[in-house]
């Protein structure tokens, strides 16, 4: 599985833990407060009968047979008047001010009535447990379940992401691979243009083909470029030698090897540089430079300014754009995206992340008047 698979794998399957899991949260805590609601309905209802019978029984009988009644009542009750007890099961004294008819005191729900007799007012407090731990049961089994039912679900959506995007995998794998064959076979020709280049003599050449042979060399060291940018993503091949490096000078040098492609898009450069200097492989210092006059030539509009500003420990390069941008600018620097269908790989930005990455330069991508964009690299030297 390629790297990029397995982080929109991730991503996808984050995103929809994270849904998932609130949902279910959802759920846990609905049917749990009408589990418990449902729960003290009953026992309040239980307790309402329980009244009845207990009013009907005191109407009808004398205080003092009232034990042969209530004894056996599974349910504990006690019957007052002012502050006379009557009669009473409870298991435990409890210093409580009854304020309405139920009330909750630690785990029980009182219910409060009064009723007439003989002219005077008898008080009546039946107490039931909430069953609390029944209710705690509940709640467990029910989030065990929930717990279950989000396993499952997120080796269902696992599956599913697999399958989806396993075509995508598939031709991205074939797109690799072409490519590292590519990389392997370029480099026999690119050698012999090379040096038949180097060993052409140049002396009898009018100016017409001098300017011909020129872009001839201009374009070898552009399949050059892109033969060991290839190189460097698929085999990890690279000189790691590190130097201070002037560059504003480097910059320059750069900048001249382009003349040609730049001159073909009419594009103008304003270049405003100050003295640079930065530690860092040479040869990747050229890949990051190179690639963005690249991406320039590539996508500026013809006809336009290409401006570029180097400070003492900052370079900006900006130009207008011929083509349309993502929203996330980010995913320019991801191995094979590209602007468009026709031009290069896609993997001239990503080079570039990944150089200033391993230099801790900071890379950052901005839009500027909604068709100018701005690259900009900042390090510490």
């Amino acid at each position: 599985m390629l790297s990029s698979t397995k982080k929109v794998i991730n991503k996808i399957l984050t995103i929809y833990s994270i849904s998932t899991l609130l949902f279910l949260i959802t759920i846990f805590i609905i049917v749990s407060k009408w589990q418990e609601q449902e729960a003290i309905e009953k026992i309040q209802q239980s307790m309402r009968e329980h009244k009845r019978y207990i009013i009907d029984v005191i109407k009808n009988h004398e205080i003092y047979e009232l034990k042969n009644f209530f004894n056996d009542l599974d349910i504990e009750i006690k019957i007052s008047h002012l502050e006379e007890i009557l009669f009473s099961n409870f298991k435990s004294i409890d210093e409580i001010s009854p304020q309405k008819r139920f009330f909750f005191y630690k785990d029980y729900i009182y219910y409060f009535n009064t009723v007439t007799k003989n002219e005077q007012t008898i008080n009546l407090l039946i107490k039931k447990s909430t069953k609390k731990e029944d209710i705690l049961l509940f709640k467990k089994k029910l989030l065990i379940l929930l717990f279950i039912i989000f396993l499952l679900s997120l080796v269902v959506a696992y599956i599913l992401i697999k399958t989806i995007i396993k075509p995508l995998e598939e031709n991205a794998k074939k797109l690799d691979d072409f490519l590292k064959d590519t990389t392997h076979e370029i480099k026999a020709p690119l050698s012999i243009m090379n040096m038949s280049i180097e060993t052409m003599e140049k002396e009898n050449l009018n100016e017409k083909n001098l300017k011909r042979l020129n872009n001839l060399n201009f374009s070898i060291k552009t399949l050059n470029n892109i033969y060991e940018s290839l190189v460097e993503i698929h085999f990890n091949k690279s000189n790691n030698e590190i130097n201070i490096i002037e560059v504003d000078l480097k910059l320059l040098e750069r900048i001249s090897i382009f003349n040609h492609q730049l001159e073909q898009k009419n594009l103008l450069i304003s270049l405003k540089s100050n003295k640079s200097f930065i530690k860092i492989n040479e040869y990747k210092l050229e890949k990051i430079i190179d690639n963005l006059l690249s991406n320039i030539t590539k996508h500026a509009k013809n006809n336009s300014e290409v401006i570029i500003n180097l400070e003492q420990n900052r370079l900006e390069i900006s130009n207008l754009i011929s083509n349309k941008l993502p929203n996330n600018l980010s995913i320019l620097f991801e191995r094979y995206t590209k602007i468009n269908s026709s031009n290069g790989f896609g993997v001239g930005l990503h080079i570039i992340k990944k150089i200033c990455n391993e230099f801790d330069i900071k890379l950052d991508c901005k839009i500027i008047d909604e068709n100018r964009i701005k690259f900009i690299l900042i390090w510490n030297y």
